[in-house]
């Protein structure tokens, strides 16, 4: 258990202390497991700051695209 933060066990009602250790050693495994899929996601090296704006491109482009329907000025019928 060296790897836990440094407390004073003894400060602990005897009651809690072995949930204040589990609470303890719970969070290092989360801890641990952040930094594990910190490193998965950076070995993946995904670009996701481009798909916010695809359904936004996607409106733009259907809007300015005429497929051939020139209306010269006109409202189409």
């Amino acid at each position: 258990m060296s790897d836990l933060p440094p407390i004073d066990i003894s400060a602990i009602p005897e009651s809690q202390r072995e949930a204040v250790l589990a609470v303890l050693r719970e969070n290092k495994s989360l801890k641990q497991e952040t930094t594990g899929l910190q490193t998965k996601t950076s070995e993946l090296e995904v670009d996701v700051s481009r798909f916010d704006a695809a359904p936004l491109i996607a409106f733009i482009a259907a809007k300015e695209t005429n497929y051939g329907n020139e209306t010269h000025g006109r409202i189409p019928r």
